[in-house]
C-alpha cells in the first residue's frame, strides 16, 4: 500500500494524520493525484481549493510521508534560498498570497519560488504548492516563474458534498469537545452555506451561544444561530 493512501475514517479531535482525513467524492480525485504523484515524472503539483477545504491537512500528510519542508508563500520573502536547497522536497502553501506583499518583498518571494522550482526540477525532487486558484491564474511579476508554473499538474479540491460536510462538522464539534446529536447535525447540513469557512463560523457560534445560555445544542439553538449569522451577513453587505 502506498504511504499516501488514506483510510476512510471519521476524524478524531485535533488530529491531522492520514487516518484522520475523510475522503469523499469532493476531494477523492485530488487525494488520488497526490497519492500517485511520487510515481509520476512531474516535479511540481498544485493543490487548489477554497479556504478550510483541507489543503493544509493533505500537505501535512504528504510532508510527513516524504520528509518535505513546509513553508508559507509569504515567508519566501524572508528566507535565504540557500536554506531551501537543503530540501529535495518542498511544500509551499498559499502562493497566491505572494501578490499581496510589498513590491520589493514580492520580487524576492517570487525569485525564491522560481529557484525552488528549478532546484527540485534539476535534482529530481518534488515541489507541492497550494492556493485558492491555479498557478496559471496568479499574477506573477517574473515572466519565467509564470511560464514554469502555468503548466504544472493541478489537483483540485471540489466544493464539499453532504458526506464531507457531515464529517467536517463532526470533527469541528469534537475539536471543541462538544456533544452534539446526529439529528442536530443532520438538521444543520441542508441549512448552512455550503462552504468550509461558514461551517467553521457556524460551529464556533454554536459553541459560544451554548456556553452563554448554558444549554445543550438543540434545534432551537441551531435556528437562533443561523438567524444571527444571516443577519450578520446582511449587515456586512450593507
Amino acid at each position: 500500500m502506498n504511504d499516501l493512501q488514506f483510510i476512510l475514517k471519521l476524524p478524531k479531535r485535533n488530529a491531522f494524520g492520514r487516518e484522520d482525513f475523510f475522503v469523499s467524492p469532493a476531494n477523492s480525485l485530488a487525494v488520488k493525484m497526490l497519492d500517485s504523484w511520487e510515481d509520476r515524472t512531474e516535479c511540481a503539483l498544485a493543490l487548489i481549493g477554497s479556504e478550510h477545504s483541507g489543503k493544509s491537512h493533505l500537505v501535512s500528510v504528504w510532508s510527513t510521508a516524504v520528509g518535505a519542508k513546509i513553508i508559507q508563500g509569504v515567508e519566501l520573502a524572508d528566507i535565504k534560498m540557500s536554506s531551501l536547497l537543503n530540501y529535495n522536497k518542498l511544500a509551499i502553501e498559499d502562493i497566491d498570497t505572494i501578490e499581496n506583499l510589498a513590491p520589493a518583498n514580492r520580487w524576492i518571494a517570487e525569485e525564491n519560488l522560481l529557484h525552488s522550482y528549478n532546484a527540485v526540477s534539476s535534482g529530481q525532487g518534488k515541489l507541492l504548492v497550494t492556493g485558492k486558484v491555479p498557478p496559471s491564474s496568479c499574477r506573477f511579476l517574473i515572466p519565467d516563474l509564470s511560464s514554469r508554473l502555468e503548466s504544472v499538474l493541478v489537483a483540485k479540491m471540489m466544493p464539499p458534498d453532504d458526506s464531507l460536510l457531515t464529517a467536517l462538522m463532526i470533527k469541528l464539534f469534537e475539536d471543541r469537545q462538544m456533544i452534539v446529536s446526529p439529528d442536530a447535525i443532520k438538521y444543520s447540513i441542508p441549512r448552512i452555506d455550503r462552504s468550509f469557512s461558514f461551517m467553521k463560523l457556524f460551529v464556533q457560534e454554536l459553541d459560544t451561544v451554548s456556553l452563554q445560555r448554558k444549554k445543550p445544542i438543540s434545534i432551537v439553538l441551531i435556528n437562533d444561530v443561523l438567524r444571527t449569522l444571516e443577519i450578520s451577513k446582511e449587515v456586512d453587505k450593507n
